[in-house]
């Protein structure tokens, strides 16, 4: 047994040193196939096996197979308990990673439950300001947010910023992150004037602390720039079964969005070797691969795809109205004769006088709906003067509607595309001045016969 614990130990380092140079697929080949066929009962593991387990789940992960790697962060949670107890720096690491591995395979409330075994022992270990155990606890509000519980994870998310800021100051990445989450979460959950806030303050929070290039600085400008996740739900789960066929289901690739630092990244044991910095990420946007293909009923609106039509045109045409009214440029006219005025001159007509701008808060006017069954077409005034972006939010009459599509200032129609023929819907046109004066026109509804 010693000797084949001594010759997995030494392949163990030998992938760590191929994780560390970036060869996630060679590690993981190594591994596999030197865990093909040990003794996989978690009461028979030695340390080796327990840390090669260990680094391989963290691998399947990194290479995106987090049902793969289920079975071995299981296995390697169990198996260091028993080696270490539960207290000990490798049994909390094994924790965290399991912990994440729960999430992306959709057992939340075991997730839930294990990070905050992870907490708890590593508030023990650390103090409870320590950058990992915050990290733990953003990493637990991203899984109570995924599963609805949303007033406990932003506040949970809101007080890991605020003592990481303290603690760590403004500049820590890691608190940046959390903000730039919390703003996100916000956003999601109808909180429009927080979102635009703390999205705001993580704007600047970069241009003050980090370079222009680093991957952070781009990832929360693309964050802002986003929609609210059409498919989130407070009080539930993200899409429960059944919300499809009522036709709010929007399809879309959400942008890369910065995530809570995850604990099973960032910590390393103090003696042990250094874990590699592998994505064991908490939150991803699912990849184009595994859209669901499978017939359904057709969708509110087909995401960016609407502006590569109809709507496209509208925006254009609007924003150069606006554009051209904002320049101040005449119209071309026929240049004056140079010889001498002719004896009756027609005076010059009165210039009309130039509209005052819109105070903030003025909301779009003359909202009006078209209704094509299968696409609904909007059109509205937009607020002289103003400069905020247009904000469209729809959702079946009766429900909640949630913002679905942001349009450049200036824009006055947008049409929506694939609808459900057989229920009402209703749309809200808004401009957003700032984060604190948004103007919301009244609904305007859809009245289908049954």
């Amino acid at each position: 047994m010693g000797h084949v614990s001594t010759g997995l130990a030494e392949l163990t380092a030998r992938a760590y040193d191929l994780v560390e140079a970036g060869d996630l697929s060679a590690a993981q080949l190594l591994l596999g196939d030197a865990l093909a066929s040990v003794d996989t009962d978690p009461r028979n593991a030695s340390e080796a096996l327990a840390d090669a387990a260990s680094l391989h789940s963290r691998v399947l992960v990194g290479l995106g197979e987090p049902h793969s790697a289920r079975a071995w962060a299981t296995f390697a949670y169990e198996a260091e308990s028993r080696l270490y107890g539960r207290g000990h720096e490798r049994t909390i690491r094994a924790a965290a990673t399991l912990a994440a591995v729960l999430h992306r395979t959709g057992s939340l409330a075991d997730s839930a439950g294990l990070y905050g075994v992870v907490i708890e022992g590593l508030t023990a270990l650390e103090g409870p300001d320590s950058p990992q155990v915050l990290a733990a606890h953003a990493d637990l509000a991203t899984v109570e947010y995924a599963r609805g519980d949303c007033d406990t994870a932003r506040a949970r998310l809101a007080e890991a910023w605020d003592m990481t800021r303290e603690a760590h100051g403004d500049a820590n990445p890691a608190g940046i992150k959390m903000l730039a989450r919390l703003g996100a979460m916000e956003r999601d959950c109808g909180h429009f004037t927080e979102a635009h806030q703390h999205l705001a303050h993580a704007r600047e929070l970069c241009r003050a602390y980090l370079t222009p290039d680093d991957p952070m600085t781009a990832q929360v400008a693309s964050l802002s720039r986003a929609p609210a996740n059409p498919n989130h739900l407070c009080g539930g789960n993200a899409l429960p079964a059944g919300v499809e066929g009522s036709g709010i289901h929007v399809p879309f690739d959400p942008p890369q969005s910065p995530i809570p630092p995850d604990v099973a990244d960032t910590w390393q044991p103090a003696d042990d070797k250094p874990a590699p910095n592998l994505p064991v990420l908490v939150e991803r946007p699912p990849p184009r691969a595994h859209r669901r293909t499978g017939p359904r009923r057709a969708p509110l609106i087909t995401g960016a795809l609407v502006a590569a039509t109809i709507g496209a045109v509208a925006v254009i045409a609007g924003l150069s109205a606006v554009e051209d009214r904002q320049s101040g440029a005449p119209s071309p006219t026929t240049p004056a004769p140079t010889s001498a005025p002719a004896p009756s001159p027609t005076p010059s007509p009165t210039p009309s006088p130039t509209p005052a701008a819109a105070q903030p808060g003025t909301p779009p006017s003359k909202v009006t709906l078209r209704d094509n069954r299968d696409s609904i077409s909007l059109a509205w005034a937009y607020p002289a003067g103003a400069k905020g972006r247009v904000l469209v939010s729809g959702a079946p009459e009766g429900q909640q509607q949630r913002p679905f599509q942001e349009l450049p200032a200036g824009a006055t129609s947008y049409v929506v595309h694939g609808l459900d023929q057989d229920i009402d819907f209703c749309f809200t046109v808004a401009v957003v001045y700032s984060a604190q004066s948004v103007g919301r026109a009244k609904p305007v509804c859809t009245a289908r016969e049954g």
